[in-house]
């Protein structure tokens, strides 16, 4: 084989790889969008149950015997939800039970124009937010969830001040600010910089690092009450 034909053929595998990697990564992109959509399309139907059945539980029959309301149909789809006082572990908020998935209530960024049902533990469904440790004695807490668009995957384009709402599985509506967007190694205990003012955390996992939106407690600007 001459060097002329030797360097053709060096050219033309070249060439081939480039095509099966540029055709393999296309497929990757192509399964990941899908596998997003797909999350995105389950993380909906459990926020539109949610929606409905915060109302109904938002007082409390007896909040002190810790009596509650209840459908019993779990795992039926449209009628499955239940409310307890208090979930089986894992937070100290109260829960509604959604086919069988313990939801503490619902995060609202308006400046990313989200809305994320919150799960109460980490082991829940991966289409959905969760809360990643408990309330700290000055009220403090973290909500994390996958990098997905359709959960916390956007929160390093959060601004100071922009407005974040949890609404708890009572009805209670909590307004936080956000104060502070950075990395970190691990999870922060939520118990803010002035350990006074309670914070809500929004953290979502990057590499080894975690994203997280730091929330400070107070009051709803006039773009958030219009």
């Amino acid at each position: 084989m001459t060097k002329r034909r030797t360097q053709e053929v060096i050219c033309f595998l070249l060439i081939a790889a480039g095509i099966i990697l540029a055709i393999g990564g296309s497929y990757v992109l192509h399964e990941r969008r899908r596998y997003d959509q797909e999350m995105a399309e389950k993380q909906a139907v459990v926020l539109s149950d949610l929606r409905q059945a915060i109302p109904e539980y938002s007082i409390l029959k007896d909040e002190k015997s810790g009596d509650t309301e209840q459908d019993d149909g779990l795992g039926t789809g449209e009628a499955a939800r239940a409310f307890s006082a208090l979930p089986e572990s894992g937070t100290d908020f109260a829960v509604i039970s959604i086919d069988g998935v313990d939801c503490t209530g619902i995060l609202q960024i308006p400046a990313l124009n989200l809305e994320v049902a919150v799960a109460a533990r980490y082991s829940s469904p991966e289409y959905m937010a969760y809360i990643a440790n408990g309330i700290t004695e000055n009220g403090s807490f973290s909500i994390a969830s996958e990098n997905r668009d359709s959960l916390l995957g956007r929160i390093m384009d959060l601004s100071d001040q922009n407005d974040v709402f949890f609404i708890d599985a009572r009805g209670s509506r909590f307004v936080y600010k956000v104060s502070a967007v950075y990395t970190a190694k691990e999870i922060p205990d939520g118990t803010g910089p002035d350990h006074q003012k309670p914070v809500l955390n929004l953290c979502c996992p990057q590499g080894k690092q975690w994203f997280v939106a730091e929330c400070t407690a107070g009051s709803e600007s006039k773009e958030g009450q219009s």
